[in-house]
């Protein structure tokens, strides 16, 4: 058996080895774990497995952990007697798309520039008082914005159904015409189209984008009274 590697001084996450002490053998006393004395950034001391430790399982004494819970007690805190309001999930969902970079929609909102507006930003309590008291809102309307590439404020937000709201939002990176609906049929054609009531309809083939984007126009008009998309 070789030398087995000593790694005292060695750091992992907040915990720095200290020493090396007895192993961890299990109740069944079916295998030897090497241990450490580690000392955390926040002065506590514990004892650890060393492989534990070097995969990330442990990375502090448990301050972390403790952090984390006050961090979201404080935050409890200050959302209390909005955080479980039917229109809470609706605020929360609007902050984390414009300013949570893991949200899987973020680049199409904060990614792009969309921003909340101060007084909704900074608390629950306005943006549920506009929902109840200024809004059209209606159970199965969501949350819309009337100009897409506009941030989230009472003169620019609506509830819309999903079929308009699909209409509105912006457009698709994979999109080649710049106006939605509108795509590549050929080399030299494109076609428009449009969702109604959830079902796709074709409203034709034309030799250009802009006959084609006039067709989808004609029918937001026909269809919703007004074009949705605007640049």
């Amino acid at each position: 058996m070789g030398k087995l590697t000593d790694y005292t001084g060695d750091k992992y996450g907040r915990l720095t080895a200290v020493k090396e002490v007895g192993p961890y053998i299990p109740p069944s006393n079916s295998y030897r774990s090497r241990q450490y004395l580690f000392k955390c950034d926040c002065g506590n001391e514990i004892v650890a497995q060393i492989t534990a430790v070097r995969i990330g399982n442990t990375r502090s004494c448990g301050c972390i952990n403790k952090e984390r819970i006050i961090k979201q007690n404080k935050k409890n805190a200050i959302y209390k007697g909005y955080s479980g309001h039917k229109h809470f999930k609706r605020w929360k969902g609007m902050i984390e798309r414009c300013y949570y970079q893991k949200h899987k929609d973020y680049h199409n909102y904060g990614g792009r520039g969309i921003k909340v507006c101060d007084e909704w930003r900074s608390h629950p309590k306005l943006f549920i008082e506009w929902v109840e008291n200024e809004s059209n809102y209606r159970k199965g309307l969501t949350l819309d914005r009337l100009d897409v590439n506009g941030n989230y404020e009472p003169n620019n937000c609506t509830f819309s159904n999903h079929t308009t709201q699909v209409l509105n939002r912006n457009i698709m990176l994979t999109n080649t015409s710049g106006y939605p609906g509108v795509t590549k049929h050929t080399d030299n054609r494109w076609r428009a189209r449009i969702n109604i009531n959830k079902k796709r309809i074709s409203l034709g083939v034309y030799d250009t984008k802009e006959a084609a984007i006039e067709a989808r126009k004609n029918a937001e008009i026909e269809t919703y009274g007004k074009v949705l998309y605007k640049k």
